[in-house]
């Protein structure tokens, strides 16, 4: 357990150091493509305006990113659900900078059915 606890607080940090997708590295054409199925999905359960598509969509575009390097990382099978609900909790956090409280309502309500959780058994 202590070393999941780790695990996590050095991908909060990296979290925090490396806010840009950009700074992450660039995302592959895949995640891109993921990225902007995402946001037109969300589209019209939102109704973002263009300038909260384009940071949602770059938002989206990290926590990809940063999922893609849980998955990749080696540590026990077993320790990557509980990285990835933390992350996926963390976006969700994160998408309050972006999204008014009525669209951050809705996008939490409407996120487990457009966007659920890669690698983790629904509950």
């Amino acid at each position: 357990m202590r070393k999941v606890i780790f695990l996590f607080s050095l991908l909060l940090s990296q979290g925090l150091l490396a806010q840009d997708a950009y700074l992450q590295g660039d995302p592959s054409p895949e995640v891109e493509q993921k990225a902007k199925e995402l946001v037109a999905a969300y589209q019209p359960e939102l109704v973002m305006d263009a300038s909260q598509a384009v940071l949602f969509e770059k938002k989206v575009i990290e926590f990809l990113m940063r999922a893609e390097k849980i998955r990749e990382m080696n540590i026990p099978a077993s320790e990557k659900p509980f990285l990835l609900i933390k992350l996926y909790e963390q976006e969700t956090e994160e998408m309050g900078n972006i999204l008014t409280l009525r669209q951050l309502r809705k996008y939490d309500k409407v996120k487990p059915r457009i966007q659920p959780i890669q690698g983790v058994a629904p509950e």
